[in-house]
């Protein structure tokens, strides 16, 4: 998944084409998305 956000930088943030994601590869790719940990928790 790409996106640019509001100041104009591009991010490229891996997604996963399967059912179960490890721990660390989660936390990898919320890291990269520049998002708040709070909204990827159920």
């Amino acid at each position: 998944m790409q996106s640019v956000d509001v100041e104009g930088i591009s991010r490229t943030v891996p997604v996963p084409l399967h059912g179960t994601v490890k721990k660390g590869t989660l936390k990898s790719i919320i890291r990269q998305s520049g998002l708040d940990q709070v909204l990827f928790m159920k």
